[in-house]
């Protein structure tokens, strides 16, 4: 696939044209920028969304099917939620397990260092 970008001719009503213009006015974009990222974000929709934008699906069922899309994206939301939120937990543990493996070794190190003074201070009598 080239990388880059090229030119789309589209034909739309006045009506639809005005609209437009107005949109990419308010939101302070150039026309051509506005239609190549409304074109680009319709690229990156399902297929199910692309066939509602472009009224390939009867109107009698696009309610239902945009509510079982939107519960699906919940869900899949969740579920990314849950997954960050397991990792960080995971994460925090693994982080004091390792600050519990230092402080043994720390501690370990510790009483050998005690033991080894005892054993010094009873050779020198002290």
């Amino acid at each position: 696939m080239k990388k880059g970008r090229t030119t789309v001719k589209a034909s739309v009503t006045y009506e639809a044209k005005r609209l437009l213009d107005e949109a990419a006015d308010k939101l302070g974009m150039k026309h051509q920028e506005f239609f190549g990222r409304l074109l680009e974000w319709f690229t990156e929709q399902d297929e199910m969304v692309q066939l509602i934008a472009v009224k390939q699906i009867p109107e009698s069922h696009v309610d239902d099917i945009v509510t079982l899309l939107y519960r699906q994206r919940c869900e899949e939301k969740l579920i990314a939620l849950g997954e960050k939120a397991l990792d960080a937990a995971l994460k925090r543990q693994v982080q004091e397990l390792v600050t519990v493996e230092q402080l043994d070794a720390a501690l370990e190190r510790a009483v050998k260092g005690m033991e080894k003074a005892r054993g010094s201070h009873r050779r020198t009598g002290t």
